[in-house]
């Protein structure tokens, strides 16, 4: 969630994985980040949704269909 907090962008602003907000980071980019969960070059509530279906605990590996 705090990776989710510092990369959340909003449905009206894309973000560029070269200029990347303070916290947001990540080693390589590329042309999307993993918090982009649906890799729309945006960081939103659509992202948040699939995180939250997705979530099933601290070192517990979400089920395998939850994104869908």
């Amino acid at each position: 969630m705090a990776i989710f907090e510092a990369c959340a962008t909003g449905p009206d602003a894309p973000y560029d994985p070269a200029d990347l907000p303070p916290g947001c980071t990540f080693p390589t980019a590329g042309t999307t980040i993993p918090p982009d969960l649906n890799n729309d070059g945006f960081v939103d509530h659509l992202d948040l949704s699939v995180f939250v279906r997705c979530f099933a605990g601290a070192d517990t590996p979400p089920d395998a269909s939850c994104a869908n």
